[in-house]
């Protein structure tokens, strides 16, 4: 009977189970067609919005289309009543002139005659511009001629300084590496000799040490005036550490003055080799622009008839075309003159920030070193006076 009641306590509880996934199930399945509903809303919603928006788009632009059909109709209207007022016009017109003028024939002959004769001007003018062009262009290959001369000479002396400084740079650069050689020689020789003192130190104050402790106390009489204690100079010693710490410091000093010396050197020749390179196409560029000049000033009949070789015309610029043929080399020469102080000055203006900045921070970094050698300094001063108190308390 039990087991009757618990088996059926079983099917029941299975049965319930089963029901409750039942019951799980459709509401499963009525959220999921709730969501596809609501997705197939929204997209109905979208598309009656955009097929809203095209038809209004479509209506805005019918509209639009109406209104240009209406205003192209008033156009074609207008031009129409203009094209029949200019035909009445111009028959009328006819008419008058072959009814009331009877000698047109006469003056169209005469108005014939008259163009023909200013053509004949207007080709004897041409002819005569012509033969004043070839004998100007023959006057600029000249002058072309000598100015690439003087500017090919210009080029080479400018090469040949170049090679000199060139030259002297390099001198000087191998005698400032044989300096920081034998600096380095020295400074080599100067940290030898202050490791070599400093062990000495060391070895004499553990061997005085060492001797203290060693010694018996007892076979010394406090009042023994005459006993040897080994003794130490520390002045001499602060001094000598001092005088090689101020070596030292003068020798890296003026490896980085020549360090900073050779950049300087270093951007001085790239530049000038960069400026080397240029000259060729500054030259271009300067015929280019005369070139231009000149026909500009040819279109725009800037030209006297009538100057001298000696004399100057002036078109309105300070250009090279505004002085005469002759004056050409000087005014080069000039130019040339005023483009290398202009040079100089750009370099001297540009290097100054540059100086001042290294100053200040050789300035900065010198107070550091100083700074630093002063509070080693202080350091084994105030080591050496506790030693040598240590040593005096052991003493008495």
């Amino acid at each position: 009977m039990e087991s009757h009641q618990d088996e059926q306590s079983e099917l029941e509880a299975q049965l319930e189970h089963a029901q409750a996934k039942i019951r799980a199930s459709k509401a499963e399945d009525q959220k999921l067609r709730q969501v596809q509903w609501e997705r197939e809303r929204d997209l109905q919603l979208e598309t009656f919005v955009q097929q809203r928006a095209t038809l209004d788009t479509l209506r805005d632009q019918t509209e639009a289309l109406e209104v240009q059909e209406l205003r192209l109709q008033a156009e074609v209207e207008v031009l129409r009543e203009r094209q029949q007022e200019t035909s009445e016009t111009e028959a009328h017109r006819i008419r008058r002139l072959v009814h009331e003028r009877t000698t047109l024939l006469e003056d169209e002959l005469a108005k014939g005659k008259l163009d023909l004769d200013y053509i004949a001007h207007i080709i004897s003018s041409a002819r005569r511009q012509e033969l004043k062009q070839e004998t100007q262009r023959e006057t600029d290959q000249n002058t072309k001629s000598s100015v690439k001369n003087l500017v090919q000479e210009i080029q080479d002396r400018r090469r040949r300084d170049f090679e000199v400084a060139e030259a002297n740079f390099q001198a000087r650069m191998r005698s400032f590496q044989l300096e920081k050689e034998t600096l380095a020689k020295k400074a080599k020789e100067l940290q030898v000799t202050k490791q070599r003192a400093l062990q000495i130190l060391s070895q004499n104050q553990q061997l005085v040490i060492k001797g203290f402790f060693d010694a018996p106390p007892a076979t010394q009489p406090r009042d023994d005036k005459s006993r040897t204690t080994p003794t130490l100079d520390f002045e001499e010693i602060l001094q000598s550490l001092n005088q090689s710490g101020a070596q030292v410091e003068q020798i890296q000093t003026i490896d980085s003055e020549r360090n900073s010396g050779r950049r300087e050197f270093a951007d001085a020749l790239q530049e000038a080799r960069e400026t080397l390179e240029q000259g060729d196409e500054r030259i271009e560029a300067i015929e280019k622009s005369l070139l231009d000049r000149k026909n500009e000033a040819q279109k725009l009949g800037i030209t006297v008839d009538g100057l001298g070789a000696n004399s100057t015309r002036y078109d309105g610029g300070w250009g090279i075309e505004s002085y005469a043929p002759r004056q050409y080399e000087m005014v080069y020469f000039i130019r040339g003159i005023v483009f290398v102080c202009m040079d100089a000055a750009i370099t001297e203006v540009a290097t100054q920030p540059g100086k001042e900045l290294l100053e200040l921070e050789y300035g900065s970094t010198l107070l550091h070193k100083q700074s630093r050698s002063k509070s080693c300094t202080r350091k084994i001063a105030f080591q050496l006076n506790l030693q040598k108190s240590s040593l005096a308390v052991w003493s008495f």
